[in-house]
């Protein structure tokens, strides 16, 4: 009992930390831009990094900026990290209220001269303001340099920049603090800064056309209209967040038995250890891996009843898409953080002695995503699918709430 205490105190200490480096930034923020911000903006920038995952997470708060301000030009400033990863342009390419989204690559203005034509690029543009909806293990450094940045494209007025992961009492935050997902974190960040989001408006926009393409794609391999299917992500980036992909077959097999189809999604890389699967599942399981865009993928998600995936951008396109999820979750980040957006869906994520380690490489085999069974994800599938078959118990989660002081 004395150690728990001890914990929780930590806990809470770390917040106090949060608060602390949250008002530096506050206060570096206002030196650079004293005025108020601008009630009727021309152009708005906002700057946005990462993969699918991270992309789709922003799709609230970048449309609740919209909202605020539908007169303005927005700009989504972004990179995937290096060409070839998908990013904002295969996310947001049905978006119609985004003016223009700036793609560029870290390997490209690493030098002096193409840095300061890059920032030359971005003055021209003459923004009103510009948001930054930072990653969530953006350092303190990166952040204090982004805020620099933005100040050098001359901006009138920015905001944006908060610390969100401290890697100290890892274990204790964990177990102490509840995080938002990452959604809720960002209209939480927009919120903050003085922009009404009127709830989460989580909807990915699809072509219809494109939705069209999908649903005959999936009639060509011979699904019956309103088929019922379940779909399988078995990839993931992280190699630690990747349940076995046998034990992905294995489910599979389950659900054609119950008289489900099986999908199955992923990218050019996953094709082969997607087709393994196909082979183990049998005859009612698609292999669509490697065939379909970003979009694609959202819409054929569309279709199903339920997706079953690891920590993974599909999770997050599942959310937007409308479609619950069983999400299969490692423990090596904090509690919380990246879990899906859907009031439906399901994490099951094993407590292990060694949780919230942060390391990308694990020297126990990954113990966290493997404790995971079979029957924990098909009993959790067949909770969400209302199957008759013995509900899972789950627990909630025992931990004190508390509030991350945001700029």
């Amino acid at each position: 009992m004395r150690l728990r205490r001890r914990d929780a105190l930590r806990g809470r200490a770390v917040l106090s930390l949060y608060a602390v480096l949250n008002g530096g930034l506050r206060l570096a923020r206002f030196l650079l831009w004293p005025r108020a911000r601008p009630l009727h903006p021309r152009k708005i920038c906002v700057y946005r990094v990462g993969n699918v995952g991270d992309i789709v997470c922003s799709l609230p708060a970048l449309a609740a900026i919209h909202r605020e301000y539908p007169a303005a030009a927005l700009t989504l400033l972004t990179t995937s990290g290096r060409k070839g990863l998908p990013g904002a342009k295969d996310v947001f390419q049905d978006v119609d209220w985004l003016d223009r989204i700036f793609e560029y690559y870290p390997a490209e203005i690493s030098g002096p001269r193409a840095a300061l034509s890059f920032i030359s690029q971005l003055r021209s543009q003459r923004f009103d303001i510009f948001i930054e909806l930072p990653n969530d293990m953006a350092a303190i450094p990166t952040l204090f340099r982004n805020m620099l940045f933005a100040r050098l494209t001359g901006a009138k007025w920015a905001a944006g920049w908060t610390v969100n992961t401290l890697r100290v009492a890892l274990q204790q935050q964990s177990e102490f603090i509840e995080f938002p997902n990452e959604v809720v974190r960002l209209l939480q960040l927009v919120e903050r800064i003085g922009i009404s989001t009127g709830g989460i408006e989580f909807t990915l926009p699809i072509a219809e056309q494109r939705v069209r393409r999908t649903a005959s794609q999936l009639a060509a391999f011979g699904l019956p209209e309103s088929a019922p299917i379940v779909a399988l992500g078995h990839g993931a980036k992280r190699p630690g967040n990747r349940w076995p992909a046998a034990r992905f077959a294995e489910v599979g097999r389950e659900f054609t038995l119950r008289g489900y189809y099986v999908l199955i999604l992923g990218t050019e890389a996953e094709r082969e250890g997607a087709e393994a699967i196909r082979e183990q599942v049998g005859d009612r399981c698609i292999n669509l891996a490697g065939t379909t865009g970003v979009l694609e993928a959202a819409a054929a998600i569309r279709f199903c009843r339920l997706l079953i995936c690891n920590d993974s951008g599909l999770q997050h396109l599942a959310s937007a898409v409308g479609t619950p999820c069983v999400a299969i979750f490692s423990y090596w980040q904090l509690r919380g953080k990246w879990w899906p957006n859907h009031p439906k869906s399901i994490v099951l994520q094993k407590a292990v002695p060694c949780h919230t380690c942060y390391l990308h490489a694990c020297p126990v085999g990954d113990r966290c995503v493997i404790e995971t069974s079979p029957h924990d994800v098909i009993s959790a599938a067949c909770y969400i699918l209302d199957e008759s078959t013995k509900p899972i118990q789950r627990e909630e989660p025992k931990f004190a709430s508390f509030n991350i002081p945001l700029p």
